[in-house]
């Protein structure tokens, strides 16, 4: 038995395939299907993650942490408290361990397995435009909770494993899946054909979701206060009251899923406030507009990238995360394309579909003890695009450019092969630096943007020439990655025929070895709850 994870930026959620071979989400210790993603620490040793947590991190916002896969792949952030600091991996950690703990003990009590057994092997998901140092993280987060991590799957592919479950035989469809969560937002086209899933093309932002919903929303709130008292004082600045109204404003954005109206309540500064007249829809739709066309026009991008590969129509809308149950973005949808707008469970789909993905997966582990894992034969067929750009850094006449092989959105598997003439004479090594970006351009020429673009290499390798090369030499690139990520660069120089290769995988991680090692003993040692 496996478990399929959905750890989320606002809420995650836990899925496994139960005695009769259906996808079900396995409730928390609080009887709740989904658990809030933050933590607070009562001490560097005990944290609580959860509905306590988010209680809790009202009146204490120094000693919480919410929004941490916002971060994810972000290697300059740490977060300090108790005078330590943590990394995203190690926040987001604690989340998957009050996760498997909870889903752990629920099977227990249900005898769905033995008193002495665990499950330990997850697969978890991420959003589908990701890049490999945000999935690293992610993995990484895993093991650091003391998961066996089988693989890492993107969000949009989970729930269409778990809507093409549901419409078994129906025929082929081209469905776009529009995921809005609590912290990002993911556009991607797919084929969905029973258990064959082919990704088209996909797009997203991590940095738009649910919670800029909210911040919105405190604007308002804002507005009402000042006006209420009759005062321009700025409350937000006092970070109780902020985080008060962010509650708040959470509250009202779900009542107003089903109604026309929220009446507004919250404590500033050992007062409680309720507000005069209640903040009604229309209000909270205009306020908002803006954010939803943000999620249009990435959607209409998304879909031209997909006319430029085929004609094929999209058949289907399909609504994934829990910000999409705001009556807005369904109608703002119908509107815009005319297209029917379905929705499977937005809040447990993607768990389900991990799962679904999960207990297709064989384990298998090397002579290192390195888990090797595949999908079985014939029970899913997935294909994947690459959701970044892949190149090196070159010159071209006197400029530096970056000279992309993979670019974001080719079909996957992919390879290219580049011919590369040597810039001076006498070279004795060559710099052979992997960049990732989200350009569509083969060459990226621009002096700033490449400038930017070589700060941050994804993987950093010299190859080492057996003698020396001139100008006349030349040196042959090819990269290739598999559809499961796996990312090779090869070279070979035209003069001594030296190769040099690499590759680089999820499995990699972002963190060193001996920084995951002493992170994992640290975890062991914490008890979250």
């Amino acid at each position: 038995m496996k478990f399929g994870i959905d750890l989320g930026t606002t809420y995650s959620c836990v899925a496994y395939i139960n005695e009769d071979g259906k996808a079900e989400t396995i409730s928390n210790s609080e009887g709740k299907k989904t658990t809030p993603s933050v933590i607070f620490f009562d001490s560097e040793t005990s944290q609580l993650v959860g509905d306590e947590a988010k209680e809790y991190a009202l009146a204490n916002p120094e000693k919480s942490v919410s929004f941490i896969k916002r971060e994810m792949g972000v290697k300059d952030y740490k977060r300090e408290i108790f005078g330590k600091e943590y990394r995203p991996e190690e926040l987001s950690a604690k989340i998957l361990k009050k996760l498997v703990q909870d889903a752990n003990r629920a099977l227990h009590e249900q005898k769905v397995i033995p008193e002495d057994e665990e499950v330990n092997q997850v697969v978890i998901t991420c959003p589908a435009y990701f890049g490999m140092a945000e999935k690293d993280a992610t993995k990484n987060a895993g093991e650091i909770a003391g998961l066996e991590v089988l693989d890492i799957i993107n969000e949009p592919t989970a729930a269409a494993i778990y809507y093409g479950q549901h419409e078994g035989d129906n025929g082929a469809k081209r469905v776009l899946v529009y995921d809005l969560g609590g912290g990002t937002f993911d556009i991607t086209v797919m084929d969905i054909d029973g258990n064959n899933v082919s990704v088209v093309c996909t797009g997203g932002d991590k940095f738009l979701g649910g919670k800029d919903w909210d911040e919105a929303t405190v604007k308002l709130l804002l507005e009402k206060w000042q006006d209420d008292n009759d005062s321009d004082e700025d409350i937000t600045t006092v970070l109780e009251t902020k985080a008060a109204m962010m509650g708040a404003a959470e509250k009202a954005k779900i009542q107003l899923t089903s109604k026309e109206d929220a009446r507004i309540n919250f404590m500033h500064q050992g007062t409680s406030y309720r507000s005069k007249e209640p903040l009604t829809r229309a209000e909270f739709d205009k306020a908002t507009e803006g954010l939803l066309l943000k999620t249009i026009e990435m959607t209409d991008l998304c879909m031209e990238d997909m006319r430029k590969k085929d004609s094929r129509p999209i058949d289907e809308i399909l609504l994934v995360g829990g910000s999409t149950y705001m009556p807005q973005i369904k109608a703002k949808l119908q509107e815009k394309y005319g297209l029917p707008v379905s929705a499977w469970e937005p809040n447990e789909a993607v768990a389900k579909g991990a799962a679904i993905y999960a207990s297709t997966l064989t384990v298998k582990k090397d002579e290192t003890g390195k888990i090797v894992s595949g999908a079985t034969e014939g029970k899913l067929n997935i294909t994947n695009v690459s959701s970044r750009s892949y190149g090196i850094n070159a010159i071209s006449g006197d400029k530096e450019i970056i000279a992309n092989f993979i670019l974001h959105n080719d079909e996957l598997p992919k390879t290219v092969e580049q011919v590369f003439g040597i810039y001076s004479d006498n070279t004795r090594s060559l710099p052979l630096d992997l960049y990732e970006t989200t350009s569509s351009e083969m060459t990226i020429d621009d002096p700033a943007q490449v400038q930017e673009i070589l700060k941050k290499p994804v993987k950093s390798y010299t190859m080492n020439i057996d003698g020396v090369l001139n100008r006349e030499d030349h040196l042959v690139v090819k990269i290739t990655i598999e559809n499961n990520g796996l990312l090779t660069l090869e070279a070979e120089d035209s003069k001594y025929h030296k190769k040099a290769s690499f590759s680089y995988d999820t499995s990699t991680g972002g963190m060193g070895e001996d920084e995951l090692r002493i992170a994992k003993a640290s975890e062991s040692k914490s008890t979250v709850e």
